[in-house]
Formats: structure tokens, sequence, C-alpha cells
């Protein structure tokens, strides 16, 4: 079965595949190696995380690695309540907004425990090199590493008309 089954001995073939097959509530575990895809979701209130959500252990953060490859945005989440633990988002690029994540009409998204790394924007209105939200309210960034990220306007973290950003 090329998509898989989501489980132990037959994972799903991609990040898309394993959101396409859930529900809200689910949490997709994403095994310690280096990913060169994307997360786009398609769920409301679903997690994203590393093994560290399993057991506390911090190596599977920079172990599970999500690599744009300087090619693509890396995270797109325009579902509400989306969480990301544990995770290494690195080395997106993308036109405008949010070359690591970008966050759009999604409200209480979570991102906690991520080392979001070398993510840029180009273009003529480019913005949130590393991060960048646009109209989502209640944006919670916990314990992340942001670093190495460019972009003209807010190379780490960009805010368009998000409302509250808590940073922690």
């Amino acid at each position: 079965n090329w998509i898989g089954t989501g489980n132990e001995e037959s994972p799903f073939s991609s990040f898309l595949v394993a959101d396409i097959f859930a529900s809200p509530g689910d949490t997709i575990l994403i095994h310690d190696g280096t990913y060169f895809s994307r997360i786009v979701t398609q769920t409301d209130s679903i997690t994203f995380a590393s093994l560290y959500l399993m057991d506390n252990d911090t190596s599977h953060i920079s172990a599970t690695i999500i690599d744009g490859e300087l090619e693509r945005q890396v995270v797109q989440i325009d579902q509400s309540g989306v969480n990301l633990i544990g995770l290494t988002i690195q080395n997106g690029r993308m036109q405008n907004y949010g070359g690591g994540i970008y966050i759009g009409n999604a409200a209480d998204v979570s991102l906690d425990r991520l080392n979001i790394l070398n993510n840029s924007t180009y273009g003529v209105s480019h913005r949130g090199g590393g991060i960048s939200s646009q109209n989502s309210p209640n944006l919670r960034v916990s314990n992340c590493l942001i670093q190495g990220n460019c972009s003209d306007i807010g190379g780490a973290i960009y805010s368009g008309y998000a409302g509250s950003i808590v940073a922690e």
C-alpha cells in the first residue's frame, strides 16, 4: 500500500496523507529523521510532534527535521487549534510570507519546543523568515530556538493582524 495504514509497521507515506486521514484531536507522531517535505494542515485541532511528546527526550527535537531544501515553505497552517511540538523546521524559503512557518487565518496555534533555523523570505513584501502569522489570533510560541532566519521585515517572527502572540 503506497500510502501506508498509519501504524508502526506501515506508516503513512507523507505528512499530507497522515493529515487527510486524521480527525480533530489526533496526534501525528514523526520519528527521528530528516524529511525533505512540508507540512500543510488540512484538519483543525491536530498535533504534529516528534517522539519528544512521548518520552520528553530533548534529543528528538534536533533529530526530527523537516527541511525545505531552500526551495519551499516548510509548514503552512491554515486550520485552528494546530500544535507543533518538538521538531526542527529548517531551510525553508518562500516568496512574501513565512519561509519556515506560515500561519494564516488560524486561531489558537501552539508552537512548542521547536528549532526554527535558517529560513527566509524573498519578494516585494517579504515578511517573517522564521514565522509569519496573518489574521491568526492567540499564537503561542514556547521554548523555541529561532535562529538564522532572514526577511526584510521580521526575520524571526512577523505578525500581521494576528491578535495576541504569547512568547514563553
